[in-house]
């Protein structure tokens, strides 16, 4: 039977074919013609040929090494990595008790978004972070720590040009962010990065790639050696972020900030403080700058901030614990970076299992903790020097008992050991021995009574 097609043949491998009136709708090209084939002939019926041509594959740029190592080392200390979708609310900028919503850089605003209550793509991360520990109190999870390193964008290219100029018609933002408003380095798209191969990149919105991290809660639950809670600090933010720092090797410092101009020029020079656009987010008492000097111009660079939240942000993400978190340039991190390997910022990898021992003595009360551990390194350090090839990695004290079956001027101390080989894997005899002198030297010392 005919299909109705007309096929007129100019040579052995091309053809000039017709489609006929009442298929013009559905048979539009050379794919639809394969499939009309398969449909009459059967697909059992058509010889299968393996497909050929060289597939070439490209490597990563070299930034996506730098941020696997970055997200390595916060996971090492104690974060866990978020995913999420880039889009940010149109209030969000409220929230983060900001006055000119294009003081993070003009965000984009999308015509159809597939979130329908977060057009904008986001341009700061800590909007999506701040929601994620709403969430997790409401489950429940009153601490914990997190970060996100993805791209951020702005509807500005690399010149500061803005790209559509139409921007936020459709959600009657147009005129809020056709605004001018002054940035920072690490919010300035001059400092973007290219993800693309484009040889122009100022045709279009500038990328940035940003970490972000927060800690909320408690760092340390209440336990047999914590009469109470230990709340996070800023101070335990600032030295997350030194290893950040330490690990590109990029020398920085940090400077108090403000939201307000007139308060840039203190009485006391030392302690001048410095406008920044996050400020008006952060405690006005616990925040700070971080900057690094540029050798080339000898001027400081921004790199970022760090600090804690302000009870006012927290109560607009419906938050009732402390908050803290920061927020680093990653394109500005590798620009000044001074490190040519990676490695030297990973993990660190051994190649031998490590052995950890536990001991438990009867100790007078007069000994502390601190008398313990100096005991067992100057043991093990004289071991380990002389006869044993190995590393003492940790002491740890983790339990401590006074009470019944206890003399009253005496305490039961519990600690452990964690030993590591450096040329081969231990032999049974040399655990042994390493056991054995840490109770001779603890008993003989210390005065001790070792328990079985």
């Amino acid at each position: 039977f005919s299909l109705g097609f007309i096929i007129e043949n100019r040579d052995e491998n091309t053809a000039i074919i017709t489609v006929p009136s009442w298929r013009h709708a559905d048979v539009c090209g050379t794919a639809d013609l394969v499939e009309e084939c398969i449909r009459i002939v059967g697909i059992d019926n058509i010889p299968a040929t393996p497909l050929t041509g060289l597939i070439s594959v490209g490597k990563n740029d070299a930034h996506f090494e730098h941020f696997e190592k970055i997200c390595s080392q916060l996971v090492s200390l104690g974060y866990n990595e978020v995913t999420s979708l880039h889009f940010m609310r149109a209030d969000d900028f409220q929230k983060l008790n900001h006055t000119n919503i294009n003081q993070l850089g003009e965000p984009i605003c999308l015509m159809n978004p597939i979130i329908g209550d977060e057009p904008l793509l986001h341009n700061t991360l800590i909007p999506d972070l701040l929601r994620k520990v709403s969430k997790n109190l409401s489950s429940s999870v009153q601490s914990g720590q997190i970060f996100h390193l993805c791209r951020t964008f702005q509807n500005l290219n690399s010149k500061g040009e803005r790209v559509f100029l139409e921007n936020g018609l459709h959600l009657h933002l147009h005129e809020q962010l056709s605004q001018f408003s002054e940035k920072m380095e690490e919010y300035s798209p001059e400092n973007s990065y290219a993800f693309s191969h484009e040889k122009d990149k100022n045709l279009r919105p500038s990328e940035t790639p940003r970490l972000a991290g927060v800690c909320f809660g408690n760092k340390v639950e209440k336990n047999w050696d914590n009469q109470s809670n230990q709340e996070w600090t800023i101070y335990d933010v600032l030295k997350h972020v030194k290893e950040i720092f330490h690990g590109m090797k990029i020398e920085f410092d940090f400077v108090p900030m403000t939201n307000l101009k007139e308060e840039e020029n203190l009485k006391n020079e030392n302690l001048k403080s410095i406008w920044h656009p996050f400020a008006a987010s952060l405690h006005p008492m616990k925040r700070v700058m971080l900057r690094t000097k540029d050798k080339n111009s000898n001027q400081f660079v921004t790199l970022g901030w760090a600090g804690e939240f302000h009870p006012q942000v927290c109560k607009n993400y419906e938050m009732d614990v402390k908050c803290f978190g920061f927020e680093l340039n990653v394109a500005l991190l590798i620009k000044y970076s001074n490190t040519k390997s990676l490695n030297s910022y990973g993990l660190p990898v051994h190649k031998f299992q490590s052995v950890t021992r536990d001991f438990a003595f009867l100790f007078e009360d007069s000994v502390h903790a601190q008398n313990i551990i100096v005991c067992v390194q100057e043991t093990l350090s004289s071991l380990f020097e002389k006869e044993i090839p190995a590393a003492l990695e940790d002491v740890q004290i983790f339990d401590i008992y006074k009470g019944n079956n206890i003399d009253s001027n005496k305490k039961s101390v519990t600690f452990k050991i964690k030993v590591r080989p450096l040329e081969k894997t231990f032999l049974d005899a040399q655990i042994q021995k390493i056991y054995s002198a840490v109770i001779d030297n603890v008993t003989q010392k210390l005065n001790a009574q070792f328990r079985l």
